[in-house]
């Protein structure tokens, strides 16, 4: 554990060496909730630390929240963001889950900037094991920003970021893994950006009802 953390925090250090720290990935909120009223909750972190929370308010529809922070920038206070979401779930056989959410948010680095995301989740969920695939698309839209030649522009960059998830424990409380990259698509505000996503942590989930 202590080798993995100091890998992370000299990618970390290499990537923001020479250039300002933009968008930086947080951990992907894939509760994986199967019926109504469930509770979700995961708190995670390596190189970044994530908060983040799910319910479902029916059967299909559900809500979302996280906060993160991480050290990847030159700011003394580090970055940090929220976001927030709504999106739409269903189950099939043995257990399987497909999970589809779009959210927006902020996030403050060496830049401030707005995001938004879509993500769409493969699952399969039972008592002991969990495991999802997930494919986020993010576009961090940064109201200002200082490029090299000295102008400052309003830019957007995109990132694709194909992520796993896995968990393993109790049926209530499982231990969290999740690994996974992020990948410009568009790039032109020349800030610093975060290749991968890296966090270890717990997971929580309340049973819910299965009527509607």
């Amino acid at each position: 554990m202590k080798v993995l953390k100091t890998i992370c925090i000299l990618l970390i250090v290499f990537a923001t060496y020479s250039c300002k720290t933009g968008y930086v990935p947080t951990g992907v909120n894939t509760p994986m909730l199967t019926q109504k009223n469930q509770v979700s909750g995961t708190a995670d972190a390596l190189f970044i630390g994530d908060l983040q929370g799910a319910y479902s308010i029916t059967n299909h529809l559900l809500v979302l929240g996280d906060i993160s922070s991480s050290l990847a920038t030159d700011n003394t206070t580090g970055a940090y963001s929220y976001s927030g979401g709504a999106g739409y779930y269903t189950t099939f056989s043995n257990q399987q889950i497909i999970e589809t959410v779009i959210g927006a948010g902020q996030g403050f680095s060496d830049y401030q900037y707005n995001k938004f995301y879509f993500q769409a989740t493969y699952a399969k969920s039972d008592k002991n094991f969990e495991f999802g695939f997930t494919g986020r698309g993010v576009m961090a839209n940064y109201p200002s920003v200082k490029l090299q030649n000295g102008n400052t522009i309003s830019t957007n960059d995109f990132f694709i970021e194909p992520v796993g998830t896995f968990r393993v424990g109790a049926p209530n409380i499982k231990f969290h893994m999740q690994l996974g990259l992020s990948l410009p698509f568009v790039y032109t505000s020349e800030t610093t950006y975060i290749p991968f996503i890296m966090n270890i942590g717990v997971n929580v989930k309340f049973p819910g009802s299965s009527s509607e």
